[in-house]
């Protein structure tokens, strides 16, 4: 019997200081998460996300880390879906998350945003668009991309200037960010150029009215279609459109510029599609080591990998900066500083907006995308502007 509450003793001390020891190791990390899909139709966006932010915790600690310590990744997936966003956010911060990296799609970000607020977990989405996750006036919230009233601008400019004659309808697929995509497209086309589509609408979440959205764009004789969404409804609207022998031009957001975009609609009905986005990250030559890097790891690069890279990047700097991973004391630090990038000079303003997101169009040619000619600038602002030299 004295053995046996001996080893039962000694058991108990075993897993207490295994415990402690495992508790130990977590405060000596900082623990940054990351929400994006990876399950779902936006499953590859979220992918290249996720290696992108990866990349960038293996080269920071490969050198040492952040503060003298490892930088630990957690990842969940947000399935894409704005109704379990919030969950993802709580299990984050559950477990230990200071700052997030995400969500890639801006419905999530905007529905998982009040939790991270409540949680005192920053969050930096190298994706979200939408004008609403700055606008919030809250001061942990930040971004690495531009804004959809600043890259609708830039569309607007385009058809008025590039194509002055065009009939154009404006259809959205009811996700924030469609919506908000062609609102900004609609309201900067009709200050320019004092016309109004010929005929607008939108799809319902199941997408059962696009036979009628079809029917009527054939009877609105447009020449060019402005679409606000995001690939996986895109490229089957775009077939869709092709199918019933409508020839309009299709211009779309930063959403569609993604090879899968071409594979859903097919490559010969995207021939021609008109899409905004800024420069190619992937092809920016001081970019080159980081894109090599990727690619031995994970392989090609999405068009959101890189700059979920610099997002990690920043962050990291910051808390640096900070001495600290609390998340108002990062977001100060983010403010006061400049960040050099492949693309140039990065600064936040009072919002979390960058400087510098220059959109301009780009059109599928055989399958790839290559610059719009003649396109338009893009408007400074927040999440618009011109950028400064690329850093050495």
């Amino acid at each position: 019997m004295k053995r046996v509450l001996i080893w039962t003793a000694v058991s108990t001390v075993g897993v207490l200081a295994l415990g402690f020891f495992l508790a130990c190791s977590g405060m000596n990390a900082v623990k940054v998460g990351v929400a994006v899909p990876q399950t779902g139709e936006f499953a590859k966006g979220g992918t290249d996300v996720l290696h992108g932010v990866q990349l960038a915790v293996d080269d920071w600690n490969n050198k040492g880390g952040v503060l003298g310590k490892q930088i630990e990744l957690i990842q969940v997936d947000d399935r894409g879906q704005a109704d379990y966003a919030p969950q993802a956010a709580e299990e984050l911060a559950n477990k230990g998350a200071h700052i997030v990296i995400g969500h890639f799609n801006s419905d999530c970000s905007v529905a998982a945003m009040n939790t991270y607020i409540r949680r005192h977990v920053l969050m930096i989405s190298p994706t979200s668009t939408t004008p609403v996750l700055t606008e919030s006036g809250y001061k942990t919230i930040f971004r690495t991309i531009g804004r959809d009233d600043k890259q609708g601008e830039v569309a607007a400019e385009y058809v008025a200037e590039s194509l002055p004659e065009a009939k154009v309808a404006v259809v959205h697929d009811g996700s924030t960010y469609g919506k908000e995509l062609a609102t900004a497209f609609l309201n900067h086309y009709g200050h320019i150029t004092h016309m109004e589509p010929v005929y607008y609408g939108y799809m319902t979440p199941s997408g059962t009215n696009r036979e009628e959205i079809l029917e009527k764009l054939e009877s609105s004789e447009a020449d060019l279609l402005y679409f606000g969404g995001a690939y996986p409804t895109a490229g089957p609207f775009l077939k869709a459109l092709r199918d019933a022998g409508l020839e309009m031009t299709l211009m779309t957001g930063d959403g569609n510029y993604e090879p899968s975009f071409i594979e859903l609609a097919g490559p010969e009905n995207a021939e021609g599609t008109l899409v905004t986005f800024v420069p190619d990250p992937n092809v920016v030559p001081e970019a080159q080591p980081i894109v090599e890097r990727y690619r031995a790891k994970f392989g090609e690069p999405g068009p959101y990998s890189l700059f979920a890279y610099e997002a990690a990047n920043i962050v990291f700097q910051g808390i640096e900066k900070a001495q600290s991973s609390e998340d108002v004391k990062v977001a100060e630090a983010l403010r006061e500083m400049s960040f050099a990038t492949p693309f140039g000079t990065l600064k936040f303003d009072e919002k979390g907006d960058i400087n510098l997101a220059p959109y301009r169009v780009w059109v599928i040619e055989d399958g790839q995308f290559v610059p719009a000619p003649e396109s338009a600038a893009a408007p400074a602002g927040p999440g618009g502007g011109t950028p400064e030299e690329p850093a050495e």
